[in-house]
C-alpha cells in the first residue's frame, strides 16, 4: 500500500532512516494527502492550483526538516 511506498521512497533518499522513523513520517505523509485530497476537493476550481502550489511547499519544508 501506499504507505510501504512511501516509507521505501524515505529510505532511498535517507539510507540511515531507521524503519520506525520511516513509517511515523509516511503516515504523517499519508494523512497530508488526505487533507490536501479534502482542500482540493472543496475548492473552486479557479483556486486548485493554489492548493496544489501550497501542498508542495508544506512537503518540501517538511521533507527538507525531517530528513535533514
Amino acid at each position: 500500500p501506499l504507505r510501504k511506498s512511501v516509507v521505501g521512497a524515505l529510505q532511498a533518499m535517507h539510507p540511515k532512516l531507521g524503519e520506525e522513523r520511516a513509517f511515523i513520517y509516511a503516515e504523517v505523509i499519508v494523512q497530508l494527502i488526505k487533507g490536501m485530497l479534502t482542500v482540493y476537493r472543496e475548492a473552486a476550481s479557479k483556486d486548485r492550483e493554489k492548493v496544489a502550489e501550497e501542498f508542495k511547499r508544506l512537503f518540501r519544508l517538511y521533507l527538507m526538516e525531517t530528513l535533514s
